[in-house]
């Protein structure tokens, strides 16, 4: 299995020198928007995604306005967070996994799902080949 990690066009290293990011939402407030979607996925290379993706925001934690940070597992699964917001927002590690297990709920644990926040951050996965941060 390998692993890669892809970064957005407009991530760029502009993310690394933004100033004062808002800090990201508490997991499941109200006004939070949830999406299951047909795509299924295999639940490790989810689970993998996911965990890479916890690992990348340790250390580029500012998801610049209108930008994505995204990271993918063995060709089959991806998991991202968006920001469609107009301003920088920093991500929390620790919610990448939070909304994971919050969309388990909401979707199930192999299918494809997204959580819109308040603040305009978005947390996913899905299946590769499929769209993602597309504003949809």
């Amino acid at each position: 299995m390998q692993l890669t990690i892809a970064f957005s066009a407009l991530l760029a290293l502009a993310s690394l020198a933004a100033a004062s990011p808002a800090p990201a939402e508490a997991v499941e407030k109200r006004g939070d928007s949830y999406n299951c979607f047909a795509a299924s996925i295999n639940g490790a290379n989810k689970f993998s995604a996911v965990k890479q993706l916890n690992v990348l925001l340790d250390d580029y934690q500012t998801v610049i306005a209108n930008g994505a940070i995204a990271t993918q597992f063995a060709g089959s699964a991806i998991a991202y967070v968006c920001n469609f917001s107009g301003v920088d927002i920093q991500a929390d590690a620790q919610d990448v996994l939070d909304y994971d297990n919050s969309i388990n709920d909401h979707c199930g644990s192999s299918t494809a799902g997204r959580v819109r926040l308040d603040s305009g951050l978005e947390y996913g996965r899905t299946a590769a080949g499929k769209p993602f941060c597309d504003g949809s």
